[in-house]
C-alpha cells in the first residue's frame, strides 16, 4: 500500500492522467471489440441467407476496427518508455574480443558439470 502512494507522489498529475486515460482507452477499445466479435457471431448465426452468412455489416466492422486502434493505442501508451535501439551505443562500451561474448545464450546446466561433480 505504501509503495502507490510513493509512486503517486513521484509522478506529476499529468503522468496520472495520462495513465488513467490510457487505461480506459484500453479497457473500452478491448469492450469494443469484444463486443463486435459477440455481434458478428450473431448476426452469422442468425443470418439465413449463405451470401451474406460471407462477410459482416459495416457497423460492426466500424466497431471492431475502432475498438482495436483504441486497445491498441491504449496499450502503446501504457507501456514503459521505449529505448533507443543503437549499434553505436550497444557497441560503444564493449571491447573487441567480447563481441560474440552473448550471455543470454549460455547453458550452466549441461552434462559437463556432472563430469565435474563425479571427479
Amino acid at each position: 500500500c505504501n509503495h502507490f502512494f510513493a509512486l503517486k507522489l513521484h509522478l506529476s498529475t499529468t503522468a496520472l492522467n495520462k495513465m488513467r486515460l490510457s487505461r480506459l482507452a484500453t479497457v473500452f477499445g478491448c469492450i469494443l471489440l469484444l463486443h463486435a466479435i459477440v455481434s458478428a457471431v450473431h448476426y452469422r448465426a442468425t443470418t439465413d441467407d449463405e451470401e451474406d452468412r460471407n462477410h459482416i455489416p459495416r457497423d460492426i466492422f466500424a466497431e471492431g476496427t475502432f475498438g482495436f486502434v483504441l486497445a491498441s493505442a491504449g496499450f502503446i501508451f501504457l507501456s514503459s518508455k521505449l529505448e533507443v535501439i543503437s549499434k553505436q551505443k550497444l557497441m560503444q562500451h564493449k571491447k573487441f574480443e567480447n563481441f560474440h561474448c552473448r550471455p543470454d545464450f549460455m547453458i550452466f546446466n549441461h552434462r559437463g558439470q556432472k563430469r565435474e561433480e563425479r571427479s
